[in-house]
């Protein structure tokens, strides 16, 4: 003989099924809604109005601050035909800063312009720059900031939007610009 089997079920009880409903809405919340952005990078850069030769060295400081955590900051000297780059990787700190010296290029045309750019990057994936124009052997140039130089195209290839892409100096172009 075999056991007889009822059509009946085990109905869970409202509340069990209230729970559930509720527990599961906030796992959907938690894991699929848009992260708030708590802070953009900021970032300062101190260059003294200084003429580097030819070979000579760009001194300064650069600094940032951000709430959700900064990963990079970097800054470099650009000429028409070289790049070079000091900077850091970080953990996630809300503020860091260090003081500068970049090597500007032995090649360099005495009143050509260098720049120096610095970018900061947080755990979010957003960054933030400035620029500062100076000529080689000449009179410095008006500051700039927010990405593009106000006199001229910028020398210094970006990295905003870049994650962990720190240029090398093998990435600068190799033929001056006309």
């Amino acid at each position: 003989m075999t056991p007889r089997t009822t059509g009946r079920r085990h109905a869970a009880t409202p509340t069990a099924s209230a729970l559930a409903v509720v527990a599961l809405s906030a796992l959907v919340v938690a894991c699929g809604g848009r992260r708030e952005r708590l802070d953009v990078p900021r970032i300062a850069l101190d260059v003294a109005d200084q003429a580097p030769p030819p070979g000579g060295r760009i001194t300064g400081h650069v600094e940032a601050t951000d709430q959700s955590g900064l990963t990079l900051l970097t800054v470099y000297a650009c000429t028409a035909d070289s790049l070079f780059r000091q900077g850091l990787d970080l953990d996630r700190v809300h503020s860091a800063g260090f003081d500068f010296s970049l090597h500007v290029a032995s090649t360099a045309t005495p009143g050509a312009e260098v720049e120096v750019y610095a970018v900061a990057g947080d755990d979010q994936g957003f960054y933030a720059d400035t620029a500062r124009a100076l000529a080689v052997g000449g009179v410095a140039a008006p500051a700039t900031a927010d990405v593009a130089m106000q006199t001229a195209e910028a020398i210094c290839p970006r990295v905003i939007h870049v994650r962990r892409a720190p240029l090398r100096e093998s990435d600068a172009p190799t033929a001056p610009r006309p």
